[in-house]
């Protein structure tokens, strides 16, 4: 096992995203195979320019969460969600999420597909929007969670509080057939 750090050189791309989301600029990965001082994935600005960050972690344990908007046919906005939805994950969306869903009337659909893991933070930001858009008059509908996340979101009984439908294509139908 090895336990020493490795050094490689930061590509464009992930270059790009450690400027976007840290703020730093890296000419210089260096990942810390086992080190207890960096569990978190924070990045440390180190000299010389290089920068100390956990990237598998960063990528695999909440770095990342995106969210995208389509618009749909009939008024009916696509809202996707890609990554884990864990303490991180709806940090980095909610406000976003919140002025696209909770700020006006609409029927949406949360593409929920590409969300890999849902822990009660993100759970109780979907209630949150879903039950202000409510007020407002419109719909918000689940779409095509995978098992896991499906599993989490019918124990913890979220599917009696926000319509629940397999794909993307069957919750347009049913927000379709409702606002009719």
């Amino acid at each position: 096992m090895l336990t020493g750090p490795s050094r490689i050189s930061t590509p464009p791309f992930f270059a790009r995203i450690l400027q976007k989301f840290l703020l730093v600029d890296c000419g210089t990965l260096t990942i810390p195979r086992s080190s207890p001082e960096n569990r978190a994935g924070a990045a440390i600005l180190a000299p010389g320019g290089d920068c100390r960050f956990n990237a598998h972690r960063y990528i695999q344990y909440g770095g990342g969460m995106e969210l995208r908007t389509e618009q749909l046919a009939e008024g009916i906005e696509k809202i996707s969600l890609i990554g884990r939805l864990d303490s991180a994950g709806t940090q980095e969306i909610d406000m976003r999420f919140s002025a696209l869903v909770a700020t006006r009337k609409l029927l949406a659909v949360v593409d929920m597909s590409e969300v890999s893991f849902l822990a009660s933070i993100g759970i109780r930001a979907l209630i949150t929007n879903a039950r202000a858009q409510r007020q407002r008059g419109g719909e918000m509908a689940l779409a095509g969670p995978q098992p896991l996340v499906a599993d989490v979101l019918k124990v913890a009984g979220i599917d009696t509080i926000i319509p629940l439908y397999p794909d993307v294509d069957t919750a347009f139908s049913a927000l379709k057939a409702g606002a009719e």
